[in-house]
């Protein structure tokens, strides 16, 4: 289950039980956010869960595969920023960041920029 402690306004994530996508847009209280649906309805004290990392959806937020790192477990993925900074996702399967919510407040937190996706 998802907290509110570990969310920022923009986050993408499931409605319970469904493949539904939800995006925060409010966040009031330590424990309490709301979000809304596809087609813009508010979702007031909803019930969901990070949407999990795969590789397809981390090129679809355009990162790109790091074919000189060879590993067939644990792939890296990059995204350059502006050519300042890059950002690299190893091994998500057994690793700290395992939902997109996760990989969204990092890449904020490096680069002070939205990572955003049409789901």
């Amino acid at each position: 289950m998802v907290t509110a402690d570990e969310l920022m306004i923009g986050n993408l994530l499931y409605f319970k039980g469904t493949d539904m996508v939800a995006k925060v847009q409010l966040i009031n209280a330590p424990k309490h956010f709301d979000c809304r649906d596809e087609y813009g309805s508010f979702v007031p004290n909803g019930e969901y869960e990070g949407i999990p990392i795969t590789d397809t959806l981390l090129i679809k937020l355009g990162f790109e595969p790091d074919n000189d790192y060879k590993h067939p477990d644990a792939p890296m993925y990059f995204i350059d920023v502006r050519g300042k900074i890059t950002c690299f996702i190893h091994n998500c399967s057994h690793g700290h960041i395992l939902f997109l919510h996760e990989v969204q407040n990092a890449f904020k937190s490096l680069t002070g920029k939205h990572l955003t996706i049409a789901i």
